[in-house]
């Protein structure tokens, strides 16, 4: 089974209130995660991070493109954070997983939300600076 899921931001209240098990069932994860740099006190940013744990507990990322319609950040020693995400999970007992620390997203399988902007530069998300 596939759960895709973009709501504007009730991701969030839904990752909180579903079971580890319910999200167990699904092969595939599709999310877009919105709010990302929105001001966040420190409960919400713990918040946010148990939620994304939840996902990981049974699931691993294999593709990220940060949607361009809205803003972006740059931290230093970490990389570009987008406002919103678009993020696609594998469940782990179904996959056999590598890390490959050379690929530089967006990657041609991405095209930018808005045409008339640029795309936002990921860069190599999950290599360490």
């Amino acid at each position: 089974m596939i759960l895709k899921m973009d709501v504007e931001g009730a991701e969030w209240d839904f990752l909180e209130n579903v079971s580890s098990e319910t999200l167990n069932r699904f092969d595939q994860i599709i999310f877009e995660f919105h709010d990302l740099i929105a001001p966040k006190t420190s409960s919400e940013i713990g918040r946010t991070i148990n939620l994304i744990a939840k996902i990981n507990a049974t699931h691993t990322l294999i593709h990220l493109h940060g949607n361009n319609c809205g803003n972006y950040i740059q931290i230093e020693n970490v990389g570009v954070i987008p406002d919103v995400l678009e993020l696609t999970f594998l469940r782990n007992e179904n996959h056999a997983f590598r890390d490959d620390e050379e690929i530089f997203l967006p990657i041609y399988l991405d095209t930018p939300n808005n045409l008339s902007l640029d795309d936002i530069p990921i860069g190599y998300w999950n290599k360490l600076k």
